[in-house]
Order: structure tokens, then sequence, then C-alpha cells
């Protein structure tokens, strides 16, 4: 798809879900199975169901406004051009989604911020044996914090180990859940994409497969969620050589989406690709941990063997007003905050939380990647459950083999964020 096609797709995707927003409600009632009526609500989002609670229907979006101060040294001056100021919508999204027949799932999202589509799926639900099957474009299953809305996230950006994650793709997954909801598994087989949907012409050089898969479990989770223990692995293979070799590449920015990018591998000529990721996360009460480690394992062919990048980072934070962080069952992963007295019944809730971050890219063979290490400290204000003012400190230390790159930056923003 071109660029220029971009804002026509998110007018159609706008349109669908304005259209789903007004029309869905009177359009599903001539079913007869839809009971005697249906009911309009609102919370976090507005949403409509229908008496016999087989039919809904829900229309929202985000907002994310971010500003930035980025300060670096001599050395990352010289090659990034200096220090500066920056502010950017990072989402402003309008999604519809719905459930027909108490077992068709669907969604559809589309980000203005970025020109590109987010999510545009449907499910079939309680299918035998194996819960769910979901066809379409939406994250694979890989990673707790790439899988935990950026809503819910604890600070303005993911972790650095995030840039080895595969991100969203097409394809088909089935998942389901296990032991009283105590466990979750996801497998699914996709063909890489551009987020502005290029390269789905059928089979090309550039066709990139791969085959990912998930699971976690849960082996505490008492007083309602406020004490919970999560650990899982995911687990991607990349086939590379269908239709030919496809090139891979790997690259970062210091957890600052305003920031230039610091870490890249460059385009690696790659047969395949191997990631592995192991989760774990915590919840003691207004306490959270949380820590992943990612590696990838890049195959470069016989004359150049294997390239191993990794990443980690752990993290814990702290609510000061007595809240936790609500952890979901069904998806095995975080969710919305539960805030005990929003502005006007009090001053809502507040969160304080530091995160270690590292990113390897490891130089060989030619390759000049470059080495990320990144201290953060977060101030998060919840107003209501669905607004929150975020600030952000990020010292970030960044070199590589080659030295092209080696210095430092201080970092600091600011985001305001609402979801509906």
């Amino acid at each position: 798809m071109h660029l220029s096609q971009r804002p026509i797709l998110g007018f159609v995707v706008a349109l669908v879900a304005l259209g789903f927003a007004f029309f869905a409600p009177t359009a599903l009632a001539a079913d007869p199975s839809d009971g005697a009526g249906w009911k309009t609500t609102w919370k976090n989002g507005l949403s409509w169901k229908s008496a016999d609670g087989q039919f809904s229907a829900q229309f929202g979006g985000r907002i994310l406004l971010d500003f930035a101060a980025i300060s670096e040294n001599d050395a990352l001056k010289a090659t990034l051009g200096g220090n500066g100021t920056g502010v950017e919508f990072r989402a402003a999204r309008l999604k519809t989604s719905g459930t027909a027949y108490g077992r068709l799932v669907w969604k559809a999202e589309y980000d203005f911020a970025g020109g590109n589509v987010k999510d545009v799926w449907i499910a079939l639900k309680k299918v035998p044996a194996v819960g769910t099957v979901k066809f379409g474009y939406f994250k694979e299953p890989f990673s707790l914090e790439e899988l935990t809305s950026s809503r819910f996230i604890t600070f303005m950006e993911r972790g650095l180990p995030i840039a080895l994650s595969p991100g969203r793709s097409t394809g088909i997954q089935i998942n389901d859940q296990a032991f009283d909801q105590r466990a979750t598994w996801a497998v699914g087989f996709f063909r890489e994409m551009d987020d502005d949907f290029s390269g789905t012409e059928g089979f090309s050089d550039s066709s990139a497969y791969q085959l990912t898969g998930r699971f976690t479990g849960v082996p505490i989770y008492q007083e309602d969620g406020s004490q919970v223990l999560h650990l899982g692995v995911s687990y991607s293979h990349k086939f590379r050589n269908i239709g030919g070799d496809e090139d891979l590449r790997w690259k970062a920015r210091p957890e600052s989406h305003l920031a230039p990018t610091v870490a890249n591998s460059g385009d690696l000529d790659s047969d395949g690709a191997d990631l592995l990721n192991i989760e774990f996360a915590g919840v003691a009460g207004p306490l959270s941990l949380q820590a992943e480690y990612t590696s990838a394992w890049a195959d470069l062919g016989v004359a150049s063997g294997t390239l191993r990048s990794w990443g980690a980072y752990f993290e814990a934070s702290y609510f000061l007003t007595g809240e936790h962080r609500n952890y979901n069952l069904k998806k095995g992963a975080f969710a919305r905050n539960r805030i005990l007295e929003p502005l006007g019944e009090g001053w809502g809730a507040w969160q304080i939380a530091v995160r270690f971050s590292r990113l390897k890219l490891l130089n060989e063979d030619g390759v000049n990647a470059g080495n990320i290490r990144d201290i953060t400290l977060g101030l998060n204000w919840y107003l209501f459950s669905n607004f929150r003012m975020t600030a952000n400190y990020i010292y970030s230390d960044v070199e590589n083999a080659a030295e092209v790159l080696d210095g430092n930056a201080n970092i600091f923003q600011m985001r305001a964020q609402v979801d509906f």
C-alpha cells in the first residue's frame, strides 16, 4: 500500500467504527435471537449489549500526547545531531469491536498518529479442543510486555528487549486457558508484513513466515488479584527461505519514541531466526515486580554462522495510594488498574517506578549493531481509571564495537493519556 493511501484506509476504518457506534444496535436488534432489547452503557468506553448477552458492540479509541527533552553528550551530538525537544501524538486511535451469536468476535483499529492499522481480526470462540481460533492482523503471542496494551504498561515506552519481539503480523492463531484460568497457551502461524499492509500480494522474495507460541502459568492468584505470581515462556521460529533469502533487521531507540535510533543491526542476509523469551511478574499489594529476558539467534548461512543478540529488563513499581496492578487471567497480561479514589472523590492514584534495561546487538561479521543500557524513573498520576499523566526520566548509555556511537543521553519526557 502506498503512503498516499493510508489516510484513505484510516478514513474507511473510522467510518466503519462510527457506523458501528450508531447503527450496530439497530441492525443487530433485527435478529430474532437478540432478546427483548439492548442495554447501552459507559464504562471506560461506549458499549451496547443485547438482553440475552449474545450480541454486543463497542466503540472507542485512545489519545497519547508526548513531550520530550533530550540532552546528549558530545560523542552522541556529533553523530545524532545534538540536543533538542519534541512533541508528538504517540497514538490517536479509533476502534470498533463486538460479538455476535455469543461466539463470533471482531476488532478493527486504526492509528491516525502513525497512519497505520493496529488490529484487524475476527475470531471464533468455544471451538472444541482448541478454544479460540483467530484470523487477521494482530500481535503474535510473544512477551508479557508486548501483549500488555500500551494503555496499561507502567512506563511511557516498553523496555529495550521489545526491539527483538515479533510484534504484529497477519496469520491464524489458536489459544485457550486451562486449570481454572491459571494457565494460558497460544500458538500461531504468521506472515510478516508492514503495518501499512504492504507486502500482501502473494508470494515473493520478501515473504517471511514464522511459527510463534506462548505459555503462561499463574501459581499464585489470591485476594482478588492483589497477590499474583506470573511465569511465562515464548518462542518464535522465523522461516526466511520461502521464495529466497530475506533481510533481517533489529533496531532500537533508548525507550523514548522522540529519540533517534541508536542501535541498528543493519540488513542481515539471513536464512532464518529463532527467538526465546522468559517472563516473570509478581504483585504483592501495591508493590509490583516484572522482568523478561529475550534471546535471538539469526542464521546468516554456512559462511557467517549464527549471530546472537539479547535483551533484558527488570522493573519495580509501587502505588503510594494503595492500589495494585490489575492482572488479566484470560490474557496472561496486565490490564486496566482500578482506582480507589478518582479525582473528585480524592486525588486519584499515584505510582512510582524504576526500570533497568539492556539490549545487546552483537557486532560480528561486519554487523555494526550497538549496545544500550537504560535506567528509567517513572511517576504516574491516575486521575481516573482511563486518564493518566506520566513523567519519565531516562539515562541511556550507548556504545558499539566499532565506536561509531559511544556516549550517553539524558531524556525527560511526559505524556497525557486518555482511552475510551
